[in-house]
């Protein structure tokens, strides 16, 4: 019984919603919103003006870049981790049996070897020293903004070098 009479009111809400939609507000009332909207949205298109400039007109700090970089670092590395062992598992070679593969395209091959090479390098070492620099900043240290921009671009240089490192490997 109480299931069936909660089951109604769904429907009777609804009609309720749509009567206070048109007997409430008047239908002129309405149209009238509607004009206006398509006047203002008019006067933004014939100015060209972009529907939301926030990324376009704002330059993001350094530390902001760092951040989301942190994020798809870490997001690249959870993907390797565990796409890696769930492709070799579901395919029918091994490791070498995949690199044969793609070396055997040519010039493709071993740029596709290269860039992946860099991509794991480079994200490897860009999520391993921005993680140091965020254990400092959980012991509270580094926060005044001369420091930050400096652990920055420190955290940039170490990176280069140690994805060097790892490349030359």
């Amino acid at each position: 019984m109480a299931g069936s009479m909660r089951l109604n009111t769904v429907p009777r809400l609804l009609q309720a919603s749509k009567c206070f939609q048109s007997c409430i507000i008047p239908a002129s009332s309405q149209t009238k919103a509607a004009d206006q909207m398509e006047k203002y949205w008019k006067k933004n298109r014939d100015r060209n003006r972009p529907l939301s400039p926030h990324l376009t007109i704002y330059k993001l700090p350094v530390t902001a870049v760092m951040s989301i970089s942190n994020r798809i670092t870490g997001t690249i590395l959870t993907a390797v981790i565990y796409g890696g062992p769930i492709i070799y598992l579901l395919g029918s070679n091994d490791f070498a049996g995949y690199l044969q593969m793609v070396q055997s395209w040519g010039p493709v091959g071993t740029g596709l070897i290269n860039l992946t090479k860099f991509t794991l390098a480079f994200s490897f070492s860009y999520h391993t020293i921005a993680s140091i620099r965020h254990l400092a900043w959980d012991m509270v240290m580094g926060f005044q903004l001369p420091q930050i921009v400096k652990t920055g671009w420190a955290v940039l240089f170490f990176t280069l070098l140690m994805t060097a490192a790892l490349m030359a490997l």
